[in-house]
């Protein structure tokens, strides 16, 4: 018999679905020696050249890449084509959609894949494609943190959605992009309804007009004026990020100052009610500061510290008092944790 590429393929095929040698001799009539010799070789690394001796057939030497009038391409070659079918399916196309594009059936598609992608199952390439998405998404994120980062004395003005809007991005992909610490600003200015970029002269001037109602002016006289609407300014937290503290403002303001030490029947100073909410922040080290978690915390009997009525009577909203918070300088409560992306520092 004349041993033909269809031979050495059919040779294989009979081998892979568990027929012995003796089998498939008396299948395709050949001596059982000559079938051993060509399953002793790997069909994958033999081309029909060296099978048979000659060239390969004039009509896949001559075909070249064409498009054909519905769209599809044409391949040069069945590498290439097999090629491009592993590459479409690791990119998580349907069998019927691969097809399509190569001009194969839906059963021929399968037998390619089973051939050359051994394992590439479903599972795994949605798996592999997760993993691809979570990584382009952490290096946007990375992106997008490093220009807050750079400019952030201008955007710890302003609200989520301007953020956004300054940023062209969505509103969504900005709150993953920011660290806890930067997303506390923000969302204190998202609820403040006086939200807004002040200059220092503007703060500055609120403080005066504030000091014309209210001496000694007190950051809860300060907010009280605000709220009502009767002086226009910034809230309480954005002069500690400016000025350092609430005192050093009104100094440069030049207005007189004090702190609500014993309203409300209460002993802790405005600067010992935020040094609590900024040790709970330093203690919590999955940055879940809410006003709920601070509570539990703060009842603890090594704690003892203020009620949460207390602190916002005082100080404004919980969002204005972490902010205020972080603004203290607290070397023993670093709060560089915090400072970076969550996956990062996770």
């Amino acid at each position: 018999m004349e041993l033909t590429y269809e031979i050495y393929r059919r040779i294989y095929k009979l081998s892979q679905n568990g027929k012995t040698v003796a089998e498939i001799a008396r299948v395709l009539q050949m001596k059982e020696s000559a079938v051993e010799n060509i399953l002793s070789k790997p069909f994958s690394k033999l081309t029909e050249k060296e099978i048979t001796g000659a060239d390969v057939r004039p009509e896949r030497k001559k075909q070249k890449l064409e498009k054909k009038p519905d769209g599809r391409q044409r391949y040069a070659s069945n590498e290439k084509r097999d090629g491009l079918i592993v590459d479409l399916r690791k990119q998580g196309l349907t069998l019927d959609e691969i097809g399509q594009k190569v001009n194969l059936t839906r059963e021929r598609v399968r037998q390619v894949l089973r051939r050359d992608a051994l394992g590439l199952s479903i599972g795994a390439i949605k798996q592999e494609q997760e993993v691809l998405r979570a990584n382009d998404q952490l290096m946007e994120q990375r992106k997008v943190f490093g220009i807050i980062s750079e400019n952030w004395s201008e955007y710890s003005q302003l609200t989520f959605s301007d953020l956004a809007r300054a940023l062209e991005i969505d509103e969504k992909k900005l709150r993953k992009s920011i660290s806890r610490i930067q997303y506390v600003y923000l969302q204190a200015n998202q609820e403040s309804p006086h939200a807004q970029v002040w200059t220092d002269e503007q703060c500055i001037q609120s403080l005066k007009d504030a000091a014309t109602f209210e001496f000694p002016l007190t950051v809860l006289k300060y907010r009280r004026l605000i709220e009502s609407g009767t002086v226009k300014g910034p809230t309480a937290a954005l002069f500690w990020h400016r000025f350092g503290s609430w005192v050093n403002a009104c100094e440069i303001a030049g207005v007189e100052y004090g702190e609500a030490q014993r309203e409300y029947d209460r002993n802790w100073t405005d600067k010992e009610l935020l040094r609590f909410v900024r040790w709970f922040m330093h203690q919590r080290s999955d940055g879940r500061w809410s006003i709920e978690n601070f509570e539990a915390w703060s009842k603890q009997p090594e704690v003892a510290g203020p009620s949460t009525a207390l602190l916002r009577l005082r100080l404004g909203t919980w969002s204005q008092l972490r902010v205020l918070a972080l603004e203290l300088q607290l070397p023993e409560f670093n709060m560089h944790a915090f400072s970076g992306l969550e996956q990062d520092v996770n």
